[in-house]
């Protein structure tokens, strides 16, 4: 091979092997139905719960449309109506403990869930929503 091939190799070699821009990951979103959503914030606060499986949480099932979760401090269930972006729930039964460290959290948690008229699911948050206002914020852990 001649010199001023092995050097035009040369030059090229190293563009070679150089990346282009990383394509960029895209999360799938999270499908609504049978996810375990993790309650992150409520109207845009963060919120601190205990570790799972005692972290705030709920699961909408897609075989009864009915709703299960845990408030930070009792386990509660009911109903759920779903049309388009359109999410209702219907009366939620809830277990009677008294905690002292989450009864607020509690409080504010359920009395959201009852205001919620829309949602909107973004990668993998879930966004709760009366009207315009943000009232729940959720991040998918894990499908059943």
């Amino acid at each position: 091979m001649s010199p001023r091939i092995l050097m035009f190799l040369a030059l090229l070699l190293p563009a070679a092997c150089e990346r282009g821009p990383e394509a960029p990951v895209v999360t799938p979103a999270a499908e609504l139905l049978d996810t375990r959503w993790k309650l992150i914030a409520i109207e845009n606060q963060p919120i601190i719960t205990k570790p799972p499986p005692d972290e705030a949480h709920l699961l909408l099932s897609s075989d009864d449309n009915t709703v299960a979760g845990y408030s930070g401090c009792n386990r509660f269930s009911g109903g759920f109506t779903r049309q388009d972006g359109a999410l209702s729930f219907g009366p939620l039964m809830s277990t009677r403990r008294a905690c002292i460290d989450s009864m607020d959290l509690e409080a504010n948690y359920l009395q959201a869930l009852g205001r919620v008229d829309r949602i909107e699911i973004v990668e993998r948050e879930l966004r709760m929503f009366d009207g315009e206002d943000l009232l729940l914020t959720f991040m998918a852990v894990d499908a059943l």
